[in-house]
């Protein structure tokens, strides 16, 4: 799974923590504004928060209702 590393058992639990932490995805949504894979991502409370980077815009309304549009499993 993890080949590239001397420490997969820790790369996992990495990956693991970084996906599924409220405390990992408050501090991607805070530092790095992608918006979450998941509707429960999109329900943390920084999303409902103006984004800087777009001039205090709360962007994230928006791409939640963008995000109603798509049919699950269309790729």
């Amino acid at each position: 799974m993890f080949t590239g590393t001397a420490h997969p058992d820790e790369a996992a639990r990495f990956a693991l923590w970084l996906n599924t932490s409220e405390e990992a995805l408050m501090l991607l949504a805070e530092k790095a504004n992608p918006y979450p894979a998941t509707r429960t991502g999109a329900s943390l409370p920084v999303y409902a928060q103006g984004v800087e980077f777009y001039g205090g815009q709360r962007v994230h309304a928006v791409f939640a209702q963008a995000a109603t549009q798509v049919t699950p499993g269309s790729l």
